[in-house]
């Protein structure tokens, strides 16, 4: 079989040069069309070519990131990069219905998994159109069956959309937690007279018994409920006057006592900054608070949205 015959097994081959870095793309890709490659090389005498066969595959889903508003500017971009979820290349760009719209990009249907790549590419796309818009963060693995879908949802639902976006217009989230260090229950021991008391009696009759032993392990879950209490209402008592909403999310580990977010305005944002630096360097050595802010306002949206029957309001 000659070399002729290797290129047409091929199909139909891009060549270039073996020493060449790059290859210039094959016409420009349609929205939703993924290139798949495979590489083949052949040598034609003395010339080494590297044979790759183009196949588009066309994905009619799209992945949903964002409601954003488009009423105002006319410079704001309208495509976010070829960063989509999936590691495709897909483009993430904005579907509009009237003056408002949907940041997509082409998807199968299948939901993607939780992984850290996935959970990143999700959070970067919100947090890139959130530079240019004000948005409705939409949750982890929302998938429309098709481009039309997504105008369906927008037109369905527009006067929600517009009121919530209106809503949340100027303003941001802001995330707070506080962490108490690793000592917090060599501290606690050390403090609480009554498990002190305890414990002194267990080792003086010697050999605790496994109902005794739960007995302390209770009475210290008590003692660190109540200290996580008193520090967590002491510092929402000062945030919560400066914010236009807070919210109390569950923790998340035996030594966090707080994780908060607030919902702001600008003006409003500079009063809690400095009110946590200032909480943060009153009570040094007895917690730690990890401060995040322009944060998309996923805690304060009044919306859940479905494909199937799409959107009710909280």
């Amino acid at each position: 079989m000659g070399a002729r015959d290797d290129i047409q097994r091929c199909g139909n081959p891009r060549l270039r040069l073996a020493s060449e870095e790059r290859m210039s793309p094959l016409g420009e890709r349609r929205r939703g069309e993924t290139v798949a490659r495979s590489r083949f090389e052949v040598r034609l005498g003395n010339l080494h070519l590297v044979l790759i066969p183009t196949r588009m595959q066309t994905y009619s889903g799209r992945y949903i990131y964002a409601i954003v508003e488009t009423w105002r500017g006319v410079d704001r971009p309208k495509s976010l990069g070829n960063s989509g979820i999936g590691g495709r290349g897909d483009e993430i760009y904005l579907v509009e219905w009237r003056d408002i719209g949907a940041f997509v990009s082409a998807s199968p249907l299948a939901p993607y998994p939780v992984s850290r790549e996935n959970a990143l590419a999700h959070e970067r796309a919100v947090e890139a159109a959130m530079k240019h818009y004000a948005l409705l963060p939409m949750r982890f693995s929302m998938i429309a069956q098709s481009e039309r879908d997504v105008m369906a949802l927008l037109e369905k639902h527009y006067d929600l959309f517009k009121a919530q976006l209106a809503r949340l217009e100027g303003k941001k989230e802001l995330g707070l937690k506080g962490m108490f260090p690793e000592t917090i229950f060599q501290d606690l021991l050390r403090k609480n007279e009554a498990i002190q008391r305890r414990k002194e009696e267990l080792a003086r009759r010697g050999n605790p018994t496994q109902s005794e032993l739960i007995e302390i392990g209770k009475m210290v879950e008590a003692a660190l409920n109540a200290e996580k209490e008193k520090w967590r209402e002491e510092i929402l008592a000062q945030l919560r006057p400066l914010a236009e909403e807070t919210k109390v999310n569950p923790t998340t580990t035996d030594r966090m006592f707080l994780n908060a977010a607030f919902l702001a305005s600008e003006a409003q944002e500079a009063e809690i900054d400095k009110k946590v630096s200032e909480i943060a360097e009153r009570y040094e050595g007895k917690f730690k608070l990890k401060y995040v802010g322009n944060l998309p306002p996923y805690n304060f949206l009044r919306l859940t949205i479905t494909l199937n029957d799409a959107t009710e309001s909280e």
